[in-house]
């Protein structure tokens, strides 16, 4: 796991001193995420690459970068892990005769590529990466990412150098690079929370896509894009499967070897563990396939509506792991809310990076590398829009729309008050959920109740505030999602979120926060095979009689019969809400009210301070566009962009 850097100095611009001496200011921005070794490679004073490194396969110098082929022709720098290189090195020996040089999958990237070609390899790495890799006799530089999206890889031409790197703050670093910011992405940032692919906050500066490689003809200036998939994947055929425990078996056996390929590691590996059902599985495999104990990790609230560490430190202990907790206190929430744009170079307002940064953090202090559970709410229905939309969906959909449209238009205006009441009713007997924001369910059905179809739908779930568009001066409409319908809505769901919010918004959450603590976090459900096979998984198998991820806790209690399957996860929500009314009232208005920020006639300022001034007097719950902005405008100050 590490940060790379690089730029191709078209036209012969400035001199080799000057470049050199620029692109070690670019890597020392990203010393966080490889602390151990720094490295630099240059060329014809046209090729710069740079590259630090954690060290966790082959801790010796054999393994640093930029790294060179042993025939010469290519180099590379390279961020991630292939879990399957041992199997790949293999292949190798049974083609050629070779004498490496280390243990490092780095080499093995390198000699597959030199041998098989890029394409036929990156269909063949198991793993997370992203990687820049030059042919010299091609003069070509090629930049790939990984099948789901879990190692970042910026690009983009600007001022007669084309750059590229794992993290925007290397560019902003340059002395050559201007900076301008991308007012339709920052639009989609305000509604999202997040800024979609293949889009960045910057103009014409870019995210590679995942399952995607970029070709650029140094010699003609131009860039191709080409896609890659998976290779060998199992082509399942349902009535392999007759019965529940054939699916829970395949499930198990997948998930062992993916845990099991995701352990290898030169250094200790340990596993996050929330006590909930997907770290709990990853934890309890994990400590099965280990040879000793494994250090398993979770946080806690002071505010007993928000803690889990009791849980998690009953599930360690029936796992007998070594287990730390650490409970969060206000000063800390408030100490990480003004790191946040250290930890994140382009703006990113999913509020659970406050608690991820402080997990990345204290886990970094025992361990290099440590399991997490992403990816199992969307492979296996996790989320309670599923479950909603899976339950609601055939009812709504034979109102007609007209209908729908005028029943919404009553409760959000003069039935909102009763409507609310009765919801409170229903979630303090039968949800107990303390935490639910009542407001933010309310519009979510509500647009729900009147949206013409699932694509609309979609897109009013994901946004995570609704009035966005009254502070912009020139309102937007994206186009972020596509029509392409499946019968099953929930299923359509699942496959969208797989898409586009697992990779834009939990795996940026979680590859900043971790990196920026120097931690490699690695995530067994994201596995190809494992992926394949929640394509083919029936959806009674994902969500039963409202029962989210039914498989695996069909799993868990096979393996865990201890477990509680009806613990009420709680996850990593925060009270921006008292935050915004308290710990960040002034810090926030003094923020909103700098004019600085409205000189690009971006944003509307009184509408912007019309909404500060709406939540401070209770009249409504604005936090979410409020995170937006004090993360857009902190990241505007810091960078001074």
């Amino acid at each position: 796991m590490c940060g790379f850097c690089g730029f191709i100095n078209f036209e012969n611009q400035n001199s080799e001193q000057s470049n050199t001496l620029n692109l070690e200011r670019m890597l020392d921005t990203i010393t966080f995420r490889g602390p151990d070794k720094s490295g630099i490679w240059k060329f014809k004073n046209q090729i710069f690459m740079g590259h630090n490194r954690l060290s966790i396969l082959d801790l010796s110098d054999k393994g640093s970068q930029p790294m060179i082929s042993q025939n010469d022709r290519y180099v590379i720098i390279y961020n991630g892990e292939i879990y399957n290189h041992l199997e790949l090195r293999k292949i190798i020996d049974n083609n050629k005769k070779i004498f490496w040089k280390s243990s490092s999958d780095t080499e093995t990237i390198l000699e597959y590529i030199d041998y098989f070609g890029l394409k036929d390899s990156l269909e063949c790495f198991k793993g997370m990466f992203s990687f820049a890799l030059y042919d010299k006799t091609e003069n070509k530089l090629f930049l790939a990412r990984d099948m789901m999206g879990e190692k970042p890889l910026y690009y983009g031409f600007n001022s007669n150098f084309f750059y590229f790197g794992s993290d925007l703050r290397t560019f902003y670093k340059s002395e050559y690079f201007k900076a301008q910011i991308n007012y339709e992405t920052a639009s989609s940032f305000l509604k999202y929370g997040y800024v979609p692919d293949p889009n960045s906050i910057i103009k014409n500066i870019f995210k590679l896509n995942k399952s995607n490689y970029l070709e650029l003809n140094i010699n003609l200036k131009k860039t191709k894009l080409y896609s890659f998939k998976s290779n060998n994947l199992k082509n399942y055929k349902l009535d392999e499967f007759r019965s529940e425990k054939d699916w829970v078996n395949e499930l198990e056996n997948l998930l062992f070897k993916s845990v099991e390929s995701q352990l290898i590691s030169d250094v200790g590996v340990g596993s996050f563990l929330s006590g909930g059902i997907d770290s709990t599985l990853i934890s309890l495999i994990a400590n099965k396939l280990s040879n000793k104990k494994i250090n398993t990790f979770s946080i806690g609230f002071e505010n007993s509506e928000y803690d889990e560490s009791k849980q998690s430190k009953k599930i360690s202990k029936i796992l007998q792991t070594n287990h730390h907790e650490y409970i969060l206190k206000n000063n800390d929430f408030e100490e990480t809310i003004f790191n946040v744009t250290n930890v994140f170079s382009e703006p990113f307002a999913d509020s659970s990076q406050i608690p991820t940064i402080i997990l990345s953090k204290f886990s970094s202090q025992k361990n290099k590398v440590v399991l997490t559970g992403d990816g199992a709410d969307e492979l296996f229905g996790g989320y309670n829009r599923y479950s909603f939309v899976n339950y609601y969906s055939n009812y709504i959909k034979k109102i007609p729309y007209p209908l729908r449209k005028k029943l919404s238009n009553f409760f959000k205006n003069k039935g909102r008050r009763s409507l609310i009441l009765i919801i409170n009713i229903i979630n303090l007997i039968l949800i107990d959920n303390k935490q639910t924001e009542i407001n933010s369910r309310l519009d979510k059905f509500l647009n729900f109740f009147e949206s013409r179809d699932e694509n609309e739908l979609y897109g009013l779930l994901l946004q995570n505030n609704y009035c966005f568009n009254k502070i912009l001066t020139n309102p937007i409409k994206d186009n972020l999602f596509s029509d392409n319908s499946n019968t099953e809505w929930p299923v359509e769901f699942m496959s969208r979120d797989l898409e586009n919010y697992l990779n834009n918004d939990i795996l940026v959450k979680v590859d900043r926060s971790s990196m920026y603590n120097s931690l490699e976090t690695r995530a067994p459900y994201l596995d190809q095979d494992l992926i394949n096979f929640s394509k083919f998984l029936p959806l009674e198998m994902k969500i039963k009689k409202s029962k989210k991820k039914y498989i695996l806790s069909k799993l868990l209690k096979r393996l865990m019969p201890e477990y509680d399957l009806n613990y009420p996860k709680k996850g990593f929500s925060i009270p921006m809400d008292q935050f915004f009314k308290n710990n960040l009232k002034n810090y926030t208005f003094k923020l909103l009210d700098d004019d600085i920020f409205y000189e690009d006639n971006f944003l509307k300022k009184n509408d912007v301070l019309n909404l500060f001034q709406e939540h401070q007097t209770n009249k409504k719950n604005n936090s979410f566009i409020l995170w937006n902005l004090l993360i857009y405008f902190s990241w505007r100050q810091k960078y001074n962009i």
